[in-house]
């Protein structure tokens, strides 16, 4: 157990954009996991004992490793400016959504709300960097924007089994909702307040001191939070800590720190809510977790 410096965790801070290390996801049916790697789609059956199968990524996706999501019955694959959906059943892929050529911006992130079906973007301008965020309903072809109220530079956005909003900002960890507005310039308003305040705020992000919430899984009554350096190799670990508002409960600002990060380590959560995953880029190994108070547990190492 890691004891944090409330003098420091305290400050707020805006970590400059980095290039993203893709992501990973459950399949809909849960007995999966997928990632990319060099314009491949690996998806890795977590019963078996066997290597990933290997998909290759449609040319028009643009990146070798996109960020991926999860439908009810269908991947989410998003890559540079277009969204697809890759069917597990039939193995079909179909272009969802493309970004405007007027937005100059590029997918940097994507999240599913499980109950509704909507779809969360967060998009990365090409020029400054600048994040924004889109609200694609289930079933329609056009994104409507979402106004940020008060989380500025927000991103890594996650739901949890009942909708749950989750996203970090500055490093450190919120909770949020999206709600409807009645000015049609501005359809969806992100509300938000911040939960967690886990970011060590240095001189400089090339400082190997300074960290930052990079993503956030609720599971259960526990976050899973990839808790790393703000810049340069990103070494860290994935902690946790519990899923509640440690302001309003009064919690000690300490976190248990579960599995060394020296790459990456993106997180996971199947569709029941009951399996939690992590891909760790240094071992080159897949983790589950069963419960929100276990450990991850490796599985079979995946051989290239």
């Amino acid at each position: 157990m890691r004891m944090a410096r409330p003098g420091l965790l305290a400050i707020s801070m805006l970590i400059p954009a980095t290039c993203p290390a893709g992501s990973i996801s459950f399949l809909p049916d849960g007995k999966s996991v997928a990632r990319c790697e060099k314009g491949i789609l690996l998806v890795k059956d977590l019963a078996d004992e066997f290597p990933a199968s290997e998909i290759k990524l449609p040319p028009a996706m643009g990146v070798d490793t996109p960020t991926l999501a999860r439908t009810a019955g269908r991947l989410l694959v998003g890559g540079s400016d277009l969204l697809m959906t890759w069917n597990p059943a039939s193995t079909e892929w179909k272009e969802l959504w493309r970004v405007p050529e007027e937005f100059e911006s590029d997918i940097d992130d994507l999240a599913c709300d499980p109950k509704t079906g909507d779809i969360v973007l967060v998009l990365r301008h090409r020029k400054s960097g600048e994040l924004s965020w889109k609200l694609l309903p289930k079933g329609e072809t056009v994104a409507l924007k979402i106004f940020n109220r008060n989380a500025p530079g927000a991103k890594d956005p996650a739901f949890d089994t009942k909708g749950n909003l989750y996203f970090t900002s500055a490093g450190d960890v919120w909770t949020g909702d999206l709600e409807k507005s009645e000015d049609a310039a501005v359809p969806y308003i992100l509300f938000g307040s911040r939960i967690w305040p886990l970011a060590t705020k240095q001189t400089s992000d090339s400082n190997a001191y300074g960290l930052a919430a990079k993503g956030v899984l609720p599971f259960g009554n526990k976050l899973l939070v990839d808790l790393s350096r703000a810049g340069g190799s990103g070494w860290g670990n994935i902690v946790r800590v519990p899923n509640a508002d440690a302001y309003k409960e009064g919690l000690p600002l300490k976190w248990e720190e579960l599995q060394a990060n020296n790459g990456y380590s993106p997180l996971a959560i199947s569709p029941d809510g009951k399996t939690a995953a992590t891909w760790n880029s240094r071992d080159q190994r897949w983790w589950v977790m069963e419960k929100p108070d276990g450990q991850f547990e490796p599985l079979s190492k995946e051989e290239k």
